[in-house]
């Protein structure tokens, strides 16, 4: 039998706290519950003996009554093995069993077996990876240069663990592949297997089948990016997806994304995922523009109903992080003499032709602000100065003057020096390393 585990921090709620299980194979059926009473002053220790091997989903759950299940405080899923027997040791002896100044010592006995320890009579343990590692067909290897000495009583300690094999709802998990080219609704044929969206349209959706309408098991879906930017993945009627603490109607993959889905109580769940929905609108530098990136230019206004994440990302944001009108966009000022667009700096957001822009960075410098503060254009503050600096000038000492010139496009880009010529190769300017700013789509 095997064993599911936790622990609860300690927190200042007031209600009793009822831990519930769940197995895969069955994730609407109860196994088995805590209830652990209020008050929660230190951090608590459970733990389910006795289960059968398997996946099990942990539900974490307020009560005010110790029966009824209160608002979800948290929910993961827990591997629960088995094992027979324990911790094996095995000593050998410096010059007797393997020779002196060796770095390898064999033992055929210890081939499949997890090493713990290695540690030499009368000194501390050594550091798995860095000064030694297990030989695949049994034994241990010193690394960092240490060798077996002489008549040292050596020490490895190992696992006698058989670990059963995990049950997977429906059987395999997702060893076989189904390719799906166009819009559609999973069904039982798909239960555990690979789904990969090959789509070549410009948009593609596939639906989730009513969770009860399979006995078990799931879905994991990616997204090959042979057509469109993003692949849909909707529930159906009351179901939701659960994912990264919410309940969603559908998901959206970026190219090259993939999500695992499993049947829940209440629809599905989301147990791994590989996506960058956590790094939306983000603003990057990059020397070359890769998939689910645009480049953060403005110049291009982009369809909403293609690029629907972004588009729907944009719609949550606060209004003083977008702009919604042309003449907004378009809006100038003239700052020492130079023509600036003031509000490019920011999403340009057409809810009604669903269009939008990504902000033009070009020539941006940062300006790290409070949380809540958008970005937005500045005029240069600095007027036509000379900074006296003395340079070292081949041994002889010069005062040298950096001019700073106010009317440089886009603030400081360049520096003239007067005086004497400074040390050879030296720079008259400053130099730049040409980067493209990039939005994470």
């Amino acid at each position: 039998m095997a064993a599911v585990k936790g622990t609860i921090g300690a927190n200042g709620g007031t209600d009793g706290i009822i831990i519930v299980i769940y197995k895969s194979t069955a994730p609407s059926v109860e196994v088995d519950r805590i209830f652990k009473p209020f008050p929660h002053s230190a951090p608590y220790n459970f733990q389910f003996s006795d289960v059968v091997p398997g996946n099990y989903l942990v539900n974490i759950h307020w009560t005010t009554d110790g029966t009824t299940l209160g608002a979800l405080v948290a929910d993961y899923w827990y591997p629960a093995v088995s094992s027979t027997g324990g911790v094996g040791v095995v000593q050998f002896l410096g010059g007797t069993d393997v020779a002196d100044g060796a770095t390898e010592w064999n033992n055929a006995d210890l081939a499949g077996k997890e090493l713990l320890l290695l540690y030499e009579e009368g000194t501390r343990p050594l550091r798995n990876g860095y000064e030694w590692e297990p030989i695949a067909t049994g034994g241990v290897r010193l690394l960092a240069g240490r060798t077996f000495s002489d008549e040292g009583v050596w020490t490895v300690m190992y696992a006698e663990t058989v670990i059963s094999s995990v049950p997977v709802a429906g059987g395999a998990e997702f060893t076989e592949i189904s390719e799906l080219p166009g819009n559609t609704t999973l069904s039982s044929a798909e239960v555990n297997k690979w789904v990969i969206a090959t789509g070549i349209a410009s948009s593609q959706t596939l639906g989730l089948p009513p969770a009860g309408s399979i006995s078990s098991g799931g879905y994991m879906i990616s997204h090959d990016g042979r057509g469109p930017i993003n692949v849909r993945i909707t529930a159906t009627g009351t179901n939701t997806i659960r994912f990264r603490g919410q309940n969603l109607q559908y998901i959206d993959l970026g190219i090259g994304e993939k999500v695992t889905l499993i049947k829940s109580s209440n629809g599905w769940r989301v147990r791994d995922y590989a996506g960058q929905w956590d790094r939306l609108g983000d603003i990057h530098a990059v020397r070359d523009i890769v998939i689910n990136q645009l480049p953060a230019d403005g110049q291009t206004l982009y369809d909403g109903n293609q690029y629907r994440r972004i588009y729907e990302w944009l719609l949550n944001l606060p209004s003083n992080r977008v702009v919604n009108t042309v003449a907004a966009w378009n809006t100038t000022a003239v700052f020492n003499g130079q023509t600036k667009f003031i509000n490019r700096g920011l999403f340009f957001l057409d809810i009604v032709a669903k269009t939008f822009r990504t902000p033009d960075m070009r020539g941006k410098y940062l300006w790290f602000l409070d949380v809540g503060i958008p970005g937005q254009f500045d005029p240069w503050q600095i007027g036509d100065h000379t900074h006296p600096l003395p340079i070292q000038d081949f041994g002889t000492q010069d005062r040298q003057s950096i001019v700073v010139n106010a009317n440089a496009d886009e603030g400081l880009s360049e520096t003239n020096r007067t005086g004497l010529p400074g040390p050879a190769g030296a720079s008259n300017h400053v130099e730049r390393i040409g980067l493209i700013p990039v939005v994470l789509i």
